[in-house]
């Protein structure tokens, strides 16, 4: 994106020149002004994003865990039986991947505030990719071999 703006840079200057649309840029210029915006602040955004992601990771997970330590609970007194030995398999298995799901909805979280906050602000720049790239790493791991 930064090197888009660098070679954009003087066209977007060169359009300040026409008079057209309202304020001292006009229309012309107005998407350079977002891309602008949307270097200076994205980087902020995604900061921001992963303190909030990491936020919500950890409660999340605590909450999950608790569950879990009771649920574990109650499966220490039947893990003798064989029935006792695949519930505590099939619960860790249930737990791992439970807190996979967290952490990649989780992640979602840190280029969707970047993304959404500069969509509020009327840029309509492109997402930065991550969804795609989030979307294949969950297929390849979800998808039966």
């Amino acid at each position: 994106m930064i090197v888009e703006s660098l070679i954009a840079a003087p066209v977007w200057a060169a359009s300040h020149v026409i008079p057209e649309g309202e304020g001292f840029a006009g229309n012309a210029a107005r998407q350079g002004w977002m891309l602008l915006l949307n270097i200076l602040f994205r980087p902020i955004l995604l900061v921001l994003g992963l303190f909030f992601s990491m936020l919500m990771m950890y409660f999340i997970s605590q909450l999950a865990l608790s569950g879990y330590t009771m649920y574990h609970s109650s499966v220490a007194l039947s893990v003798g039986t064989t029935t006792g030995f695949f519930a505590f398999v099939f619960g860790n298995i249930i737990l791992i991947g439970l807190i996979v799901a967290l952490s990649h909805k989780s992640h979602e979280m840190i280029y969707e505030t970047a993304d959404n906050v500069m969509r509020w602000v009327g840029s309509n720049t492109k997402p930065l990719g991550e969804a795609q790239g989030e979307a294949t790493v969950s297929r390849t791991y979800a998808s039966p071999a």
